[in-house]
């Protein structure tokens, strides 16, 4: 069994953090897909969630998989090549509106925006949103007098394209627990995900279907059950055991290791932190009291002496020598120095 030290973090927490300091120190925020709650696929805000929760991005940066937990889904979020479109419009003004517009290349356009100097710009986007991020204030000028020709820039945003890769059903949002390919499978609140370094494989934690499993990402998303005996509203079912024998409770956060051999799991329900290894499917618990879903909180120990409250979210630091676990119900996070 995997054990190690444990040791509290300690949080310090700054009150009245105003948002003006995020914008200047991070740059701007904007969001980047979805609005109100729904289950439709899209581009940008066109696109609808329900209570998304984990995500995984890919080793290109390029795609991301959201777990859209209460539509029992899997969502590929696919991000632009280009955050923006341009073009330059030599425009006429009649009767007040802007007339009469041809499109050339969008470097023309911002190298022509940005020499500007007279403030003959205008930015816009495909949601009636200005956008100013690093150009001039004065590409704000709007005005359009009757019969004066002039030249302005238009940027649009391009959002990315949102997809559904697996789970649903036939109805967009059907739960349950049904192996099979891409939408056909059912899921049941996937929670987090995990993506191998050559971003063909993901493992998903479902907390309501009680299992983690597998979706072949080069196979048509084919979804299979890894781990986990699947009895939904069994809350003290903590077996360790391989595959199906095994048993997990409401299952949140997950991290696979950096060799893609291992996922750690937080098993939130039954207080413990689970190994899964991959090849096997053999799952021990290496963290957590030992017994029926016994819960606590105690001072550093190891391994099952060390008493944990509903573990959520888990992460390993860079060198995979460390794990860190954030306990909702002991308001705390610890730290688990994996054994090499």
């Amino acid at each position: 069994m995997q054990t190690g030290a444990i040791h509290f973090l300690l949080l310090a927490i700054i009150c009245n953090l105003e948002t003006y300091h995020a914008a200047s120190s991070y740059g701007t925020v904007k969001t980047l897909a979805g609005s109100i709650s729904g289950r439709e696929d899209g581009t940008g805000t066109y696109a609808l969630f329900n209570e998304p929760r984990g995500m995984a991005i890919s080793s290109g940066n390029t795609f991301m998989f959201v777990a859209d937990t209460m539509n029992h889904k899997i969502r590929k979020v696919t991000f632009p090549t280009s955050s923006y479109t341009a073009g330059m419009y030599a425009t006429n003004c009649t009767n007040g509106f802007l007339t009469s517009y041809s499109s050339t290349t969008a470097a023309s356009c911002e190298s022509y925006c940005l020499a500007d100097t007279s403030c003959n710009g205008f930015v816009h986007s495909y949601n009636d949103e200005c956008i100013t991020s690093s150009l001039p204030s004065c590409l704000l000028d709007t005005t359009c007098t009757e019969s004066v020709n002039i030249t302005r820039c238009f940027y649009s945003y391009n959002g990315p394209a949102v997809e559904t890769v697996a789970g649903g059903g036939d109805f967009g949002r059907t739960s349950g627990f049904f192996d099979s390919f891409g939408t056909s499978a059912l899921l049941n609140m996937p929670y987090s995900i995990a993506l191998t370094s050559n971003n063909l494989l993901m493992y998903v934690t479902e907390a309501g279907n009680n299992i983690v499993r597998k979706i072949d990402i080069s196979n048509s998303y084919r979804v299979t059950h890894l781990a986990g005996g699947g009895r939904v509203g069994t809350f003290a079912d903590i077996g360790d055991g391989t595959g199906t024998s095994a048993g997990f409770s409401f299952p949140t956060g997950m991290v696979l290791s950096s060799d893609d051999s291992t996922l750690y799991i937080a098993d939130s329900a039954n207080n413990k932190i689970r190994k899964l290894v991959v090849s096997s499917a053999e799952v021990t618990t290496i963290l957590g009291g030992s017994g029926t879903d016994i819960s606590g909180m105690s001072l550093d120990g190891t391994g099952t002496a060390m008493l944990l409250s509903l573990p959520m979210g888990i992460a390993m630091s860079v060198d995979a020598t460390q794990l860190y676990i954030s306990e909702l119900g002991n308001h705390r996070l610890v730290k688990m120095t994996l054994e090499t």
